[in-house]
């Protein structure tokens, strides 16, 4: 029998008969540490989409670059991480009268209360998928939910990897302008 949350098979075989959209799998609290690449294999583009764009309403047109960045991220293979104590977390926030979801890598070296936390759209996919989800994470967030989040976060600069990194290129190449400017006005 397959999960309801798709047609792909529960990590370490665990298995559900009722979920409904949007709600965490209550066997995946279970779980101590779960790769991102696990959890893409779990889940259903369909249903992730669907609750992304719940989350990003204005994201519907960028279907095909979404669905091909998925399918992408399953051919990868993840590898020991560089910075393995840095997990994926996924927090809601409240803004201004708006909710969301603040997608950071968080150091777990430290203790709960005082792990820093990183920007990390600007990693490469391979460390996204090699990366694992931080425990709070997994249960406060429905999975679909999560992978949603990460997705859109990992794509905020493009849908290609070598776009992000030019993005990136650029970003740093005008900070390091402006120390120079910096520099030679003192």
């Amino acid at each position: 029998m397959n999960c309801n949350y798709g047609n792909r098979s529960c990590p370490k075989n665990l298995k559900t008969k009722s979920i409904k959209k949007f709600t965490s799998c209550p066997r995946l609290a279970e779980i101590e540490t779960i790769r991102f690449s696990q959890l893409l294999h779990y889940v259903n583009f369909e249903i992730v989409f669907e609750s992304l764009l719940w989350q990003y309403p204005d994201q519907k047109e960028n279907k095909e670059g979404y669905e091909k960045v998925f399918n992408y991220l399953l051919t990868l293979k993840p590898k020991p991480h560089k910075i393995g104590d840095l997990y994926i977390s996924v927090k809601k926030y409240e803004e201004d009268g708006e909710t969301g979801l603040d997608v950071t890598g968080v150091d777990i070296r430290y203790p709960e209360d005082k792990r820093p936390s990183y920007a990390i759209e600007f990693m490469p996919w391979v460390d996204w998928i090699s990366m694992f989800i931080d425990k709070k994470t997994l249960e406060n967030i429905p999975v679909h939910l999560l992978v949603a989040a990460c997705l859109y976060e990992m794509t905020w600069f493009g849908f290609e990897e070598r776009d992000i990194q030019n993005t990136k290129d650029k970003m740093i190449s005008s900070v390091q302008k402006s120390m120079e400017d910096l520099k030679e006005k003192k």
